[in-house]
């Protein structure tokens, strides 16, 4: 689907409330502390946790702080804006429709290589050059595999279905399959999302990375800035610590071999001692609670270093490499692709809930019953409630005070809050308006339980979006008259709603059909690669970014020597064989930023944008040595092929693409006549 039409469903994840006018005032190059600090005292649960995250270990401060503006003044403009993104993008995506999807898992691994991520520039912050931000490095953490979250809640249903059958899968087939189903996949979306939100580049760039597998030296995108670059690698070491943090040995040696070859790759990187490892480990693991209860996000155990080293070793020694070929069992939480069966509905703090609150009747329920949430200090009060309410069925839980009625309500989703105005009227007021301000709150039913020597606040109430006042003491037969009316509406806003997701899933499906469609116009259908015409069209693309930049372009004509004889020898099919054989062994030999098309019969081209000449023909030769050490089977045959490229380099003079692509023709046919299985560029030695 293209990116656009996905936007509009208004499905995709986004920060909730606040998290988005704090988005919008990070671009606002006018917007100041001051503007910051008004708009995160409407949000009493964003104030708190930052108060919170102000007051931890996280930071360095003698004097404790009570209040929003001394909370962003110590945690500063940037990390106060990109935590409280991080906050609200996590507070309001906790659940959803996906029933195969596992958030709390999904937000847990977020979380971990968040800390990773955050630790790592605050203190090994030097061996990345420019030192990265540690509150860009924590969000971006958080935030890079947003992907998976988007396709979660746009394609609720088909890719809940997918996550049930992709037992055993590992990320890449997921991710493929991914593409097949809805023309697009999870690193797409992040890229396109991240880049929506007007975050710096590189959280777009680590999005579309996560978890490439690449060698960042020699895969990482041409014309990088510094800054993009030292973050990118930055983010790629810490997503090697993020999922082996949460390792558990229910996981089995197969997920445990997985994670220790990304921690030893993390070794490696870092060059660091066993002891070195386990003073990260035990920090990282630490801030990744801490950080948790922050969230308050369910904090998971930690794997144990010796414990994940010795299961490890089992994969390494299981019979016929088994340890090693599955990535993880599906059914682990931590896997890096499959999600769990399903689990039982999560509290607030991400155990299995005990609340008294069931879910909702479908619309055709004959009795609906509503989930209702008594704000009183007073038991009388909610005795005489339940009393009143004792043959309805509806659900009733009371909470003490108001900033308990916020975090139950983001948790539990209540249809109906009656709320004490014995309380004090500033906190009942501040209840309300931070209840309106969120999309996923702001359709409760708000009533306002008064007696008459509180009709002094009616009016605040009412503007700060109650619904309703009642009048205390409570009439006998009025609260429950007033509920079955609350009810009826609840059950056409339910019979309204599951019409909107049919008519979203039908424009989704016939999105994706169009997306389909589009991609199969410029696909090849026997290589799978893109066709000429989408050649053409990027080359004219990479033409004019490279002009307007000033940046090197270089182009690669392929043609697979003697294919004639392959087909006059073991037939057409054979032939198509080595097609796509070869198209296989050039797609997976590039670098992630180049292009690789058919452009008919035997001939391919590639594009490689900011490749001078020295670069194009070292690209040019690891394609040709690929290739020709592949085995293409078909049948009981095995084919070699060898290749010959020209290659060509964009030229001041030249004021067409076609002009370059001309010379790289020239150029391998030059290397066919030289005696083939080489590469040429003409007038510069090979």
């Amino acid at each position: 689907m293209n990116f656009h039409e996905l936007k509009l469903t208004e499905r995709l994840p986004s920060p909730a409330g606040v998290g988005l006018v704090v988005l919008k005032l990070s671009q606002d190059e006018s917007a100041g502390m001051d503007d910051l600090i008004s708009v995160i005292s409407t949000d009493p649960s964003l104030t708190g946790r930052l108060i919170k995250l102000a007051n931890s270990s996280l930071m360095t401060g003698v004097r404790e702080v009570t209040t929003a503006r001394d909370a962003v003044l110590r945690l500063g403009l940037r990390t106060t804006t990109s935590v409280s993104l991080g906050f609200t993008l996590v507070s309001g995506n906790r659940s959803g429709s996906c029933t195969a999807f596992p958030y709390d898992a999904y937000w847990a691994e977020c979380l971990a290589t968040a800390a990773a991520a955050g630790w790592l520039a605050t203190n090994q912050g030097a061996r990345f050059v420019p030192t990265p931000n540690p509150a860009e490095a924590f969000t971006c953490g958080l935030v890079t595999d947003i992907g998976r979250l988007a396709l979660a809640s746009a394609h609720s249903e088909s890719y809940s279905k997918l996550l049930e059958r992709s037992a055993g899968m590992d990320r890449a087939t997921l991710i493929g399959q991914e593409r097949e189903l809805f023309a697009t996949d999870r690193r797409q979306l992040a890229g396109a999302i991240l880049r929506d939100w007007k975050l710096p580049e590189f959280f777009a760039l680590a999005g579309e990375w996560a978890f490439a597998e690449l060698d960042l030296l020699q895969s990482e995108p041409a014309n990088l800035q510094p800054s993009a670059r030292s973050m990118l690698r930055l983010m790629d070491l810490a997503r090697c610590i993020g999922g082996a943090l949460l390792w558990r040995l229910e996981d089995g040696p197969a997920a445990a071999l997985y994670h220790a070859r990304r921690v030893a790759r993390f070794v490696q990187s870092m060059n660091y001692s066993g002891e070195n490892l386990r003073d990260f480990w035990s920090q990282a693991a630490a801030q990744y609670k801490e950080w948790s209860g922050l969230m308050q996000l369910e904090v998971r155990a930690v794997a144990r270093l010796g414990e994940l080293s010795t299961q490890a070793e089992l994969a390494r020694n299981a019979p016929s490499g088994e340890g090693a070929a599955a990535p993880r069992p599906a059914a682990s939480p931590n896997h890096p692709s499959v999600a769990p069966a399903k689990a039982p509905p999560q509290s607030a703090t991400g155990s299995a809930a005990s609340t008294p609150m069931q879910s909702i009747e479908e619309p055709s329920a004959p009795s609906p019953v509503l989930q209702i949430l008594i704000v009183s200090p007073e038991d009388n009060l909610a005795a005489e409630i339940r009393a009143q309410l004792a043959a309805s069925g509806h659900a009733l839980r009371q909470v003490p005070d108001c900033a308990q009625a916020l975090q139950a309500a983001v948790a539990s989703a209540p249809q109906v809050i009656l709320c004490d105005a014995r309380l004090d009227t500033a906190r009942v007021i501040a209840l309300a308006r931070s209840l309106r301000s969120s999309p996923a709150q702001g359709r409760m039913h708000l009533v306002l339980l008064a007696g008459p020597e509180r009709n002094a606040c009616v009016v605040q109430a009412f503007d700060a979006g109650f619904d309703e006042v009642l009048q205390l003491p409570l009439q006998a037969g009025a609260l429950p008259a007033r509920m079955r009316a609350v009810a009826r509406a609840a059950s056409l806003d339910r019979e309204l709603e599951l019409q909107r997701k049919q008519s979203e899933t039908a424009l989704a499906q016939l999105a994706v059909l169009a997306r389909k469609l589009e991609l199969a116009s410029i696909t090849d259908p026997l290589t799978e690669l893109p066709n000429r015409r989408h050649a053409m069209d990027r080359l004219r693309q990479e033409f004019q970014g490279a002009r307007a930049s000033d940046k090197p372009l270089s182009l690669l004509m392929i043609d697979i020597d003697r294919f004639k004889q392959v087909n006059d020898t073991y037939g057409h099919d054979a032939g198509d064989a080595v097609l796509q054989g070869t198209a296989r062994v050039l797609r997976r030999s590039l670098r992630r930023m180049d292009l690789v098309c058919r452009l008919g019969g035997e001939e391919f081209v590639v594009l490689c944008p900011g490749a001078d000449a020295g670069i194009g023909m070292r690209i040019a030769e690891r394609l040709r040595t690929a290739v020709e050490g592949e085995t293409i089977t078909y049948g009981q045959t095995s084919l070699r092929v060898t290749i010959s490229t020209g290659v060509a380099t964009l030229q001041p003079g030249d004021a067409t693409p076609e002009d370059a692509l001309r010379r790289a023709d020239k150029s391998m046919y030059a290397a066919k006549q030289a005696g083939r299985n080489r590469s040429l560029a003409l007038g510069q030695a090979a």
